[in-house]
């Protein structure tokens, strides 16, 4: 059985900060990958929040050097 895990913070989130994964990522262009805007769902009739967040599978920074 193969699984996928992601992690996914909320932009600008004070919280951030402590998140021992992100502390980890020291380049501010690959902190960015971790980062998603959420905005509120203007329908929602329970305060929903909805961000896009595009996963990649196989990407590696490697490749990312390659363009």
């Amino acid at each position: 059985m193969n699984c996928c895990t992601t992690q996914l913070l909320i932009r600008g989130h004070a919280g951030n900060e402590r998140d021992g994964v992100f502390r980890q990522v020291r380049e501010t262009k690959y902190r960015d990958l971790l980062l998603g805007d959420f905005h509120k769902l203007a329908e929602s009739k329970i305060g929903e929040w909805s961000c896009n967040f595009d996963i990649i599978l196989g990407q590696t920074p490697a490749d990312n050097q390659q363009g």
